[in-house]
């Protein structure tokens, strides 16, 4: 798989250390993710139970969790960084089109 032209992939070492470290302690080392994250956060926590929601540029689905009340879809064009896990996407597709 090749990487879309305005694709930045992450270094390998950013999943693990995302996945190894504690909340806490990630959301001071990486502050972006740790921001929209808790954003994200809020937001799902306020939407009613059953609520439609689209994912545009899901990924790997990483926020899926927090929408475990919701109707959540994934959907991504798939051509990112070649080591992720497309498999839980609902729909891989273009939405720009």
């Amino acid at each position: 798989m090749r990487l879309h032209p305005r694709a930045k992939p992450q270094p390998p070492w950013h999943r693990r250390l995302t996945a190894a470290v504690p909340r806490s302690l990630r959301r001071l080392l990486l502050r972006f993710e740790g921001a929209i994250e808790e954003e994200l956060e809020r937001f799902a926590a306020e939407l009613p139970a059953g609520t439609l929601v689209l994912d545009a540029g899901a990924g790997e689905c990483q926020y899926e969790h927090l929408f475990g009340h919701c109707r959540y879809l994934g959907v991504d064009l798939a051509v990112g960084d070649t080591t992720w896990d497309y498999r839980r996407l609902d729909a891989i597709g273009d939405l720009s089109a």
